[in-house]
């Protein structure tokens, strides 16, 4: 549907230029044409800004909001402490 506005738009522009068409006519054409690009823009807006639970992602959503409730929360990993760095505790040990 857009792009069969947007490859008619220079049609009615050069119909409007001629002469070819009544001009009232070809300027009403053109009116709507644009009214319907303006609807389908809008329409994209607005499916823009929509998000599915699917498609969340846990770690870009604001602080706070979780997607799961039942999930544990996860703990930052931090460094060995020295009790597990001794001999035998990794490997070639």
């Amino acid at each position: 549907m857009l792009l069969d506005i947007v490859r008619r738009l220079p049609w009615l522009a050069v119909d409007k230029e001629r002469g070819l068409r009544n001009q009232d006519d070809v300027q009403s054409d053109l009116d709507g044409a644009l009214e319907r690009l303006e609807e389908i823009f809008e329409e994209i807006r607005h499916q823009a800004v929509q998000v599915s639970p699917s498609t969340r992602v846990p770690w870009r959503e604001p602080p706070g909001e979780s997607s799961s409730e039942s999930e544990p929360a996860s703990e930052p990993l931090s460094e060995p402490s020295v009790e597990d760095t001794g001999p035998g505790a990794g490997p070639g040990d």
